[in-house]
């Protein structure tokens, strides 16, 4: 056996009437009506006449006790919305959206409710079969530096910028030691596509500062630098 009570277009959005509605399924009638009395939200005396109402249904037109009745479900739809409008600034209009909800409750006896046995779950193994540790090697010290990353940043000399330092990585110059044992000439001439002025003449010398860790001498040095060159 199943009631139903309906109601339609209650002036609340269904947003929030789920909010009480939710509370209350699967309840016994009378405690859900218990709750629903020490519900402070606006709909929550609404739901529970509902309830109540459901529950008359039960007792007029099916002959029943009123007793050991269960919300087994109860839905809040969507309504008309009502339209209106509010004035703003330079003439305008805002619109406003007044929402409805049509609340149904349905009850049922719990004789018609299944038997809801607890389903035993098997125990499961706690000890499961350990797989064999890998061994794991330790890298020697060759190992480290060989894994150690061998390019550089040279965009810390002096006058090399994104574009270049990629020009030269891609030529094969990408460490410090190979830059500074090129020529200034050999290095011109692999940067010749990259557009704009450049003075390589202190290249070398400032990569090999770089590579022996001399980064307070290059830093003061390249103070005295404007783009690569000794400013005049």
């Amino acid at each position: 056996m199943q009631v139903r009570a309906h109601l339609k277009n209650y002036r609340m959005s269904p947003r929030k009437v789920r909010l009480v509605a939710d509370t209350v399924r699967g309840l016994e009638v009378e405690k859900a009506v218990g709750q629903l009395d020490y519900d402070l939200r606006h709909c929550a005396p609404v739901i529970k006449k509902l309830v109540e109402s459901a529950r008359a249904n039960a007792v007029h037109n099916f002959d029943h006790s009123g007793k050991n009745l269960i919300i087994t479900d109860i839905q809040v739809g969507e309504g008309p919305t009502l339209k209106r409008f509010r004035a703003r600034a330079y003439g305008r209009a805002a619109r406003i959206l007044k929402r409805t909800s049509c609340i149904t409750v349905i009850l049922s006896d719990e004789s018609d409710q299944p038997d809801q046995k607890e389903v035993v779950k098997p125990k499961q193994d706690t000890k499961k079969a350990q797989a064999p540790k890998k061994e794991t090697v330790k890298p020697t010290a060759i190992e480290k530096k060989a894994t150690k990353s061998t390019q550089d940043d040279l965009t810390k000399i002096e006058g090399i910028g994104p574009k270049i330092a990629q020009t030269l990585t891609e030529a094969g110059v990408e460490t410090f030691t190979k830059l500074a044992q090129k020529k200034p000439e050999e290095i011109a001439e692999l940067i010749t596509e990259v557009r704009g002025i450049h003075h390589t003449d202190t290249w070398p010398k400032q990569a090999q500062l770089a590579h022996d860790g001399k980064w307070e001498e290059l830093e003061k040095w390249q103070d005295e630098l404007d783009g690569g060159k000794i400013s005049s």
